[in-house]
């Protein structure tokens, strides 16, 4: 019995000494390492306006090797343009540096990859997400003790600058998009090939936006003949409905692009345009501005670096083992 609480003791005696570096073990923070940069720089650019920008950016900082890092993210990182008014070349940006003082990492130690992303636009619509990614990296550094054995403290280390998907480096993690309307635009054939100086090509568009849209068409003036009858075309299109230009040959007109030059189509707007001369008709099929193919960003796994150490729990195995051996050989 003496051998069996001496063993129980010895075993709970190295547990204990293990325990206060395990027990060490929280979720550091950035604020526990003044040494590190707290903060990220991010800037927002909207170019091709010519009105008055109202819009909220919102960004996540996500892990980038699916490592389990991060423990808790600082949250409302975004950019919030009201009422920006473009400057001469018809461009608003928005900068601001957000505080990442607060955010905790699971401690294991190396250097890990985050990323960053623009996630939620207010109007979409009309100002897109970015599919624009930036990485960054955070060092976790293990503390050691006089033996050389990880305490199961980590300090995290911010690791700027940023890193695009191809490997550029940028100060400033700048997501940029245009103002993303558009206008459409339509031009007779030229005379030859079988087109006559006298016809008249009748284009009858439907633009199917959202509704109460309306897009001005700028045409030329006057009057036309069409299938014996006198026509001009229409100085205005509403979404969803039928509008109809008519052109010489040579002719050009835009639907949706303001006397001022300013775009009105909202981004991927489907369009259908049938075309009629001579009694021939010819449908096409549209959208203003396809949506891009998808990118599949995969970035490059960093190993990591130092790893907590299992000496300290090898240890205690071993004197498990060694105390059912003794227990084992006591005589009874």
């Amino acid at each position: 019995m003496r051998k069996i609480l001496t063993f129980l003791a010895t075993i709970i005696f190295a547990a204990g000494l293990i325990s206060v570096p395990a027990n060490a073990v929280s979720n550091p923070s950035l604020s526990d390492n003044p040494e590190s940069p707290q903060s990220i720089d991010i800037r927002r650019k909207i170019t091709n306006v010519s009105e008055p920008v109202t819009n909220r950016f919102d960004y996540e900082i996500f892990d980038a090797e699916n490592s389990g890092l991060i423990q808790h993210i600082t949250e409302d990182i975004y950019l919030d343009f009201h009422e920006a008014e473009p400057d001469e070349n018809g461009a608003v940006e928005l900068v601001d540096s957000f505080d990442l003082s607060d955010m905790t990492f699971f401690g294991l130690g190396g250097v890990r990859l985050l990323g960053l992303r623009e996630v939620k636009s207010s109007n979409p619509e009309d100002y897109p997400v970015s599919d624009q990614v930036y990485y960054f990296k955070v060092a976790m550094k293990g503390e050691v003790d006089e033996y050389g054995w990880q305490t199961g403290n980590f300090t995290p280390t911010l690791i700027l600058p940023f890193e695009d998907e191809a490997g550029a480096k940028y100060d400033v993690a700048e997501f940029s998009e245009s103002f993303l309307r558009t206008h459409i635009e339509l031009q007779a054939p030229s005379v030859g090939d079988g087109i006559k100086e006298s016809d008249v090509f009748r284009y009858e568009v439907t633009i199917f936006g959202d509704d109460g849209e309306t897009y001005d068409i700028i045409a030329p003036k006057g009057n036309y003949e069409f299938e014996d009858k006198n026509v001009k075309s229409d100085k205005k299109c509403q979404a969803g409905e039928v509008c109809v230009v008519y052109l010489s040959p040579g002719e050009f007109a835009t639907i949706g692009l303001s006397t001022d030059g300013d775009d009105q189509i909202r981004n991927s707007t489907h369009y259908q345009i049938k075309m009629t001369v001579s009694q021939k008709e010819v449908v096409i099929d549209g959208e203003t501005t396809p949506e891009p193919e998808p990118i599949n960003i995969k970035p490059d796994t960093i190993k990591t670096g130092i790893e907590v150490s299992i000496i300290p729990f090898a240890f205690l195995a071993l004197m498990a083992i060694l105390g059912i051996a003794i227990v084992c050989k006591s005589p009874k």
